[in-house]
C-alpha cells in the first residue's frame, strides 16, 4: 500500500472512485480497510491507519461513492461543514485534534457516508486481496 495522492482541497486523486462502489469495511485494531470498486470494476482497498475514531452511516447494498477527501486538522478546521460532521458524528471538536491528525470523509450519492479520524491513509494496487486471519475467541468469564 502507498499513501494516497491528494489535491490542494484534500480530494483523493489518481484513483477512479466517482460513481464506484463502497463494498465493505473492516475495522481491525487501529486500522480500518475500505473496499472500493471503480465503475469499471477495478477493486482497491483504502487503509485508514492509526485509526482514532470512525463512523459509518447508511451502509446499503450498492453504495455509490460521490467523493472522498483526506483533510489535515488545519484544513478541517477551515471547513465548517466538516467541523459540524465531526462534532455530530464523532462527538469531538476540531480544536482538540492533534496537529498531525487527518479527517477522512467519504460522501456517497447513495448509501454509506464514512467519517474517520486517523494518522495515515493508504491505497492498494488494483486487484489486491485482503486476508483476515481468524482470532481465537475467548470467554470473558
Amino acid at each position: 500500500m502507498v499513501p494516497v495522492n491528494l489535491d490542494a482541497d484534500g480530494v483523493i486523486r489518481g484513483v477512479q472512485y466517482h460513481d464506484g462502489r463502497l463494498e465493505g469495511v473492516l475495522v481491525d485494531g487501529d486500522a480500518a480497510y475500505l473496499c472500493v470498486r471503480s465503475a469499471s470494476g477495478n477493486q482497491r482497498f483504502l487503509a485508514l491507519r492509526d485509526l482514532f475514531d470512525i463512523c459509518m452511516d447508511g451502509f446499503r447494498r450498492g453504495n455509490i461513492i460521490l467523493n472522498m477527501r483526506v483533510l489535515s486538522a488545519a484544513q478541517a478546521k477551515a471547513d465548517s461543514a466538516v467541523g459540524a460532521k465531526v462534532s455530530e458524528k464523532l462527538f469531538r471538536e476540531l480544536d482538540s485534534l492533534h496537529v498531525d491528525a487527518l479527517v477522512f470523509v467519504l460522501d456517497s450519492s447513495y448509501g454509506a457516508d464514512v467519517l474517520a479520524l486517523c494518522g495515515r491513509v493508504e491505497i492498494s494496487d488494483v486487484g489486491t486481496s485482503l486476508v483476515v486471519q481468524g482470532r481465537e475467541a475467548r470467554s470473558p468469564l
